[in-house]
């Protein structure tokens, strides 16, 4: 075969295989480079036009980027696009450090009911006592999913600071929510409770009476 002809061939499959490359594969190779060359290789991933590979690169980020997790993180929590912002809220969550909590009560807000939900479960896995301001304003969110995810945590973090927003909760349309929020009060011992929680026990649905009358009992008299 002729040197041109070889050449010509091995230009289109070079030029092939760069078109077979998947660049979301690429990027989980991030998890054998060091911290800074995956901190590199992900901002890259972050500047993607795809929105898969931009939510793949936040997602990556906590575990592979070392100190530049949070600055990265950062960055796709302003991405234009739900997803990728939706990533980087769970992935804060896997941070471990505390100033990732400035990020995530400023995600409470965002638009999107799955970037609220992913927030509030991050705030839930830090555990750390100063998100419950946030966490108050999302229980008074739009979507349930987000209310119930909301006190469930507060349930877990027993924030005195919270109460009042969870007595205004149990007034709420959402079962899952009341009983939670209910739940959150016993276990804060709140006698401001009392009269929305005995208000409670009337209900019709025996698990709503059945958790209302568990709180009251931790709440005693």
């Amino acid at each position: 075969m002729p040197r041109a002809v070889l050449a010509v061939a091995a230009i289109i499959a070079t030029s092939c295989g760069h078109a077979d490359r998947d660049p979301l594969q690429e990027l989980l190779t991030v998890r054998t480079m060091s911290a800074e060359d995956s901190a590199r290789r992900l901002s890259v991933g972050l500047d993607d036009p795809s929105p898969r590979v931009r939510s793949l690169a936040a997602g990556l980020a906590a575990e592979n980027a070392g100190a530049a997790a949070l600055g990265l993180l950062l960055r796709a929590a302003q991405d234009d696009h739900p997803d990728v912002r939706a990533s980087a809220a769970g992935a804060l969550g896997r941070l471990n450090r505390s100033d990732a909590i400035f990020v995530l009560s400023d995600l409470v807000h965002d638009p999107s009911s799955l970037v609220r939900q992913r927030a509030v479960q991050s705030l839930g896995v830090l555990g750390h006592k100063s998100g419950a301001g946030a966490l108050s304003i999302a229980l008074q969110d739009r979507e349930p999913q987000v209310r119930r995810e909301a006190a469930r945590v507060l349930a877990r973090l027993n924030v005195p600071e919270s109460a009042d927003s969870l007595i205004s909760a149990l007034s709420g349309d959402d079962l899952e929510t009341r009983t939670w929020a209910a739940r959150a009060l016993g276990e804060l011992r709140s006698a401001a409770a009392r009269s929305a929680l005995q208000e409670m026990t009337k209900s019709s649905n025996p698990y709503e009476r059945a958790v209302a009358a568990a709180a009251l009992n931790k709440i005693g008299s």
